[in-house]
């Protein structure tokens, strides 16, 4: 439950576009604890399924949108570091798959998507580097006719000592959008469903049902 309260606090805080939570002070000199300004747009989409299908005008084509709630999980996996190996490596094992609903109505096609529409994340066995992954991705302007060259290749712009981080940073949360089931190829973002978020932290991260951190003193998710 602890888990849900905190990501409906960030989701309402911040837009769509980007969830920022950046550390500042306020009145009693306490600002928020995440450093991370994670959007859903531009670079932060590189790795999603590609949209190939216009079916609605506010649809563009290209690379789907990671939606808010993997923005929002992602930045709290993110300040927490903390991860078991085991159970993400069971999870890539045997739940690393899950059929995308807009796949005929949008035209789903990307490199862990199959011809029924079935994602396949891989990559996930070993864990995340998340002391590798940086606060911020440049900005990158998109294109509503040109959005499709939103690939990985276009990292290669970037001076080469910052290139690594801002990919790793962007696939990081295309993952964390797969782990959760989202459904890319939406008006505005890919929905995911709170069972999956609790299914996330617990069953493939191995947070306990309290949201604590499991051999960790007890850290609650609740004193974020």
């Amino acid at each position: 439950m602890k888990i849900l309260v905190i990501l409906t606090i960030i989701l309402i805080s911040f837009p769509d576009s980007q969830l920022s939570a950046k550390s500042k002070k306020n009145d009693n000199g306490v600002g928020p604890l995440l450093e991370t300004e994670w959007g859903q747009g531009g670079l932060y989409q590189t790795f999603t399924p590609k949209i190939t299908k216009s079916w609605d005008s506010e649809v563009w084509l290209g690379q789907a949108y990671l939606g808010c709630t993997t923005v929002a999980t992602a930045q709290v996996l993110k300040y927490y570091g903390y991860q078991n190996i085991k159970y993400l490596e069971r999870y890539q094992e045997y739940s690393n798959c899950y059929p995308l609903g807009n796949h005929l109505r949008s035209g789903l096609k990307g490199e862990d998507v199959d011809k029924n529409g079935v994602l396949c994340i891989k990559g996930v066995a070993k864990g995340f580097d998340f002391d590798s992954l940086v606060s911020k991705l440049p900005d990158v302007s998109i294109d509503k006719n040109g959005d499709g060259k939103m690939d990985k290749g276009i990292f290669k712009k970037f001076p080469s000592k910052k290139r690594k981080g801002y990919q790793k940073t962007a696939k990081f949360l295309y993952q964390i959008s797969a782990m959760v089931n989202a459904e890319y190829g939406g008006k505005t973002g890919a929905a995911a469903h709170p069972n999956f978020l609790e299914r996330l932290f617990e069953q493939h991260f191995g947070y306990a049902s309290d949201g604590s951190l499991s051999k960790r003193k007890n850290l609650k998710m609740g004193d974020l």
